[in-house]
């Protein structure tokens, strides 16, 4: 069908202009198929990287409802990812330690700034931080919650501490004279029986 008002010359230009506009459109979807995909790469990675066997992560509204949260955390309330997303975060815990946690977070959203927590739970002790979350006109919206488990490290600190005062008695009581000496072979330490030489 012919637009009879155009001239040949008016329809090639609309021609080739709208071919311009299908090439632009066509640049526009690659640009966009690679941005979705370096978008989807990049939260992979993320992912990954907060999956880690002895951390949390969970992102949670005001009111506790989880919007996202890492596989360790379901596996810690022996739930799927799944069942867990869009539950209420303080349900997940025993009342007293889901009041401990809700108050961190209610800090947190109170003063705009993270918050540090040293959490003792039934899963562990873990040493975090509650990080609030500004929607564009500034205002607590979520709040990210991040955790690591240092239960070992806390055992450890202890059974090292109960070694030292289990040398330092040995050491004090020993009849014997015991010194220790620097790299330079200058006199450092010594016990008590060093002292009645």
């Amino acid at each position: 069908m012919k637009d009879e008002r155009k001239t040949k010359k008016q329809l090639i230009s609309e021609l080739d202009e709208l071919r311009r506009r299908v090439a632009d459109l066509e640049e526009l979807e690659i640009s966009f198929k690679q941005t979705e995909g370096a978008l989807l790469e990049s939260e992979l990675m993320a992912r990954a990287l907060l999956n880690t066997p002895s951390s949390i992560a969970v992102l949670i509204d005001t009111k506790g409802t989880i919007m996202d949260a890492t596989q360790t955390l379901a596996h810690m309330v022996d739930s799927e990812l799944s069942e867990i997303v869009g539950t209420c975060f303080w349900d997940l815990f025993p009342s007293d330690i889901a009041e401990r946690r809700r108050a961190h977070v209610e800090k947190a959203i109170k003063t705009g700034k993270p918050v540090r927590i040293e959490d003792y739970g039934q899963e562990g002790i873990y040493d975090g931080v509650a990080s609030p979350v500004f929607d564009s006109s500034g205002k607590v919206t979520l709040v990210a919650i991040l955790a690591h488990d240092i239960s070992e490290r806390i055992r450890l600190g202890k059974q090292n501490e109960e070694r030292r005062m289990y040398l330092e008695s040995v050491l004090a009581n020993a009849p014997d004279a015991i010194a220790t000496l620097d790299s330079d072979h200058k006199l450092q330490e010594w016990n008590p029986g060093a002292e009645r030489l």
